[in-house]
């Protein structure tokens, strides 16, 4: 730990000092260093009459550093590691290795995000929010174990991607170990050019650019909880889809995800559902007003269960990428019903500043 944050530290120094890059050269490859900083600020409006236990806090939401390199001409590289000053985290984030002998085809294997959803394969410090919403964060398979390939056209046009992992995400609530593997698969579409696998448009694309998705998992699960996370003692099929919009500085995103849950020995019930997102770079000013819906409905079981927020953001982007980048967001939690007091959850402002090291 000690040495991973010495690491940290010296690359974010070398950084303040002017340099905005670090690569090592060899003779069969080479490797790039890379890192990011992200400190937050969370303010809670709590319920009228709620013990506030939990002060508002100023904590370092991520702090990572990324080993990034090829070998051999065909082997390709990741090592991702995570310092977390909110909670004890999971220091391994990305660990695979993959092999491209074409720019058509990719073998990749270790630790990685599955393919499943648009907006949860896009690196947190790309995002145009401080925080993917719970559709994609609680819901969806995240970071696993496992081995994908990727089948493409030469002009990144077109891609395929199928997998299977372990079932045992890093990100999920509970331990897996015993069910059967998780098959994934995606497929995007961008017949007008390629789009840059982030959210918002900071290039200002100089002409209309559209991206469609589809995705789909299936395993048989092990586990069962009365909180439910991502797997049950059964099988369960998800599926979901995605559109992406970008043109000159405008960037529109409407994602949905759903599962079908099939217990063993409990009712067959539903979850998921949808979020819209859309932002748009003022580059004179340096600024990207953003604003998100999301609905996301845990089980379909449950009455007026849905978890329905409201996200309203301000970036402030002075080199006009994502090396140093201010946000603002104010998440309003809507109620579920009209007849309840509170929302769903305590509204809050976050306020974060990010640093990269790219």
């Amino acid at each position: 730990m000690k040495r991973l944050i010495l690491v940290l530290l010296l690359i974010f120094s070398a950084t303040s000092s002017g340099f905005s890059q670090f690569v090592l050269e060899y003779p069969n490859g080479e490797l790039e260093i890379e890192g990011r900083i992200r400190a937050e600020y969370n303010k809670r409006f709590y319920f009228e009459g709620d013990n506030n236990f939990r002060k508002d806090r100023m904590f370092i939401g991520q702090a990572r550093v990324k080993f990034e390199g090829k070998m051999f001409k065909d082997f390709g590289y990741e090592m991702t590691l995570e310092v977390r000053s909110y909670d004890a985290g999971s220091i391994a984030k990305d660990l695979y290795v993959n092999y491209s002998p074409v720019p058509e085809f990719l073998v990749q294997f270790g630790q990685f995000k599955t393919p499943f959803s648009k907006q949860q394969l896009i690196a947190e410090e790309k995002l145009d929010l401080t925080n993917q919403c719970a559709l994609t964060d609680d819901f969806v398979p995240g970071r696993d174990i496992g081995i994908m390939t990727n089948i493409g056209t030469r002009d990144k046009k077109y891609s395929l991607r199928l997998g299977m992992f372990t079932g045992n995400a890093a990100n999920q609530k509970d331990d897996d170990s015993k069910g059967k593997p998780l098959f994934v698969g995606r497929i995007e579409a961008s017949p007008f050019g390629t789009l840059m696998n982030s959210e918002g448009d900071l290039e200002l694309s100089p002409k209309p650019l559209v991206m469609i998705g589809a995705n789909f998992t299936h395993s048989d699960d092990n586990v069962n909880t009365a909180d439910y996370p991502r797997t049950i003692v059964g099988k369960k099929f998800m599926y979901g889809g995605d559109i992406t919009f970008k043109y000159k500085g405008l960037y529109l995103n409407a994602e949905f995800d759903h599962a079908q849950l099939m217990p063993d020995k409990a009712p067959n019930y539903k979850a998921g559902g949808y979020l819209v997102h859309a932002s748009y770079f003022i580059r004179q000013l340096k600024l990207q007003p953003v604003i998100e819906y999301n609905d996301y409905n845990p089980s379909d079981l449950t009455v007026d269960d849905s978890q329905r927020t409201i996200v309203f953001g301000l970036n402030f982007l002075p080199k006009s990428n994502h090396s140093i980048k201010l946000m603002l967001n104010y998440f309003y939690h809507l109620k579920m019903k009209e007849s309840d007091v509170n929302p769903w959850a305590r509204n809050e402002i976050r306020f974060l500043t990010q640093l990269l090291i790219k």
